[in-house]
């Protein structure tokens, strides 16, 4: 049975704006990128990496090159699983 705190979407555009509206209060950023192309994702992802790899020891403050962001991509396709990726993303 649901408790009380239950919705129900009828169009899925309804349930995707609450769930947008919910992240952010789960620690997700409030900027959303609509309807991206792959560049977009690309260049977003960039901006992640650099982000957090600003440590002066790191990245310092140079961001990453279109070759190197390619670099990155390149090694990500040639993880054979889902948990290679992840494991090179993440680790």
């Amino acid at each position: 049975m649901p408790n009380d705190n239950t919705q129900f979407f009828i169009k899925e555009s309804a349930f995707e704006q609450a769930l947008v509206d919910l992240l952010p209060h789960h620690g997700w950023e409030k900027e959303v990128i609509m309807q991206p192309s792959e560049a977009d994702l690309i260049q977003n992802w960039a901006n992640i990496i650099f982000d957090n790899n600003r440590d002066i020891n790191r990245l310092g403050n140079a961001t990453l090159t279109t070759s190197e962001m390619q670099q990155i991509i390149d090694q990500v396709n040639r993880c054979d699983n889902p948990y290679a990726m992840n494991r090179l993303i993440n680790g």
